[in-house]
């Protein structure tokens, strides 16, 4: 994450684009819904021990057949779009990060999201590497009806098999940054091939 920031802060200077050049917050995944989310905010505790007290406090999200982390991950796709200041937000739930390495002894991963502007700008993840918790999660989601659900991928899974090493990676949205170097608030107006509505 120290690289990732230095590099955009390193833009944001040559690029004249000011809110790169502030420093980056970090905070979990969590910490996020605590900090972006009123209701929640006042009741952390109820946030990660009670499904239906959260289902009880909040509006507008479909919660059926849905695990507290998928409810979590609902909740906070609702409020993304608050984090202004170049934010990293850490420790993704493992249900809702069927690919990345979790943290020994939690239900959290090695996994990032930096968001700006209200903006998910990239995602970073040290890859999961033992083949068999990869296929307890891919059958996990399956069970979970998850709408977002990353299917098991015959191919992918034959070659962790093989081993894998220990990777990880950082993927960045360059439309997305190349609006924010640019100062548009349209993808339209970035891209080179033409959107239509």
């Amino acid at each position: 994450m120290q690289y990732i920031e230095e590099l955009l802060n390193h833009l944001g200077v040559q690029f004249h684009c000011e809110i790169l050049t502030r420093p980056f917050a970090r905070m979990t995944f969590q910490e996020g819904l605590v900090h972006y989310h009123p209701q929640i905010g006042l009741n952390r505790s109820h946030l990660i021990e009670s499904r239906e007290w959260l289902i009880s406090q909040l509006e507008n999200i479909d919660h059926s057949n849905t695990s507290l982390q998928m409810l979590q991950f609902q909740v906070f796709d609702s409020i993304d779009h608050l984090i202004i200041e170049p934010t990293f937000i850490t420790n993704h739930p493992v249900q809702i990060s069927p690919l990345a390495q979790a943290i020994e002894g939690t239900e959290e991963t090695e996994r990032f999201e930096l968001f700006v502007n209200g903006r998910e700008l990239g995602n970073g993840f040290s890859q999961l590497i033992d083949l068999d918790e990869q296929r307890r999660r891919f059958e996990m989601q399956a069970l979970n009806h998850a709408n977002d659900v990353m299917r098991s991928d015959d191919v992918y899974m034959d070659s962790m098999s093989h081993a894998f090493p220990r990777i990880g990676g950082f993927g960045i949205g360059i439309d997305r940054l190349v609006m924010l170097l640019a100062s548009q608030n349209d993808i339209r107006d970035v891209v080179l091939y033409p959107i239509t509505a």
